[in-house]
């Protein structure tokens, strides 16, 4: 007689593969590819982010990360030109940094 212990589990090892390349296939099919800015853009965004320093405006910034477009509301409180970067302080005065080179749209709030 066969002991039948690990026979009966054998199908379901696959299942687990089979959710893993699921799950793998599913986060490449979500991946958004980094939007290509022209110069037009990139002027204008250039003039929102200097008048919202000079003027203390809140605004709402999409920009890119890992695959994704993230979006936060909050004002510009420093730009640094060695790291070119952004620091944000949003709503609940978290300071988030942005890398210039990911900004895909800036709209004041």
């Amino acid at each position: 007689m066969i002991d039948r212990g690990m026979m009966r589990w054998v199908p379901f090892s696959a299942i687990k593969e089979q959710f893993e390349e699921l799950n793998e296939l599913y986060e490449k099919q979500n991946h958004v590819p980094m939007p290509i800015l022209d110069e037009q853009q990139l002027e204008s965004l250039n003039l929102t982010v200097c008048e919202a320093i000079a003027e203390n405006k809140q605004i709402n910034i999409s920009y890119y990360k890992k695959n994704e477009i993230y979006s936060e509301t909050g004002y510009i409180h420093d730009y640094d030109m060695i790291r070119h970067e952004l620091m944000i302080t949003n709503e609940h005065d978290k300071a988030i940094y942005i890398n210039i080179t990911c900004i895909t749209d800036i709209k004041y709030k």
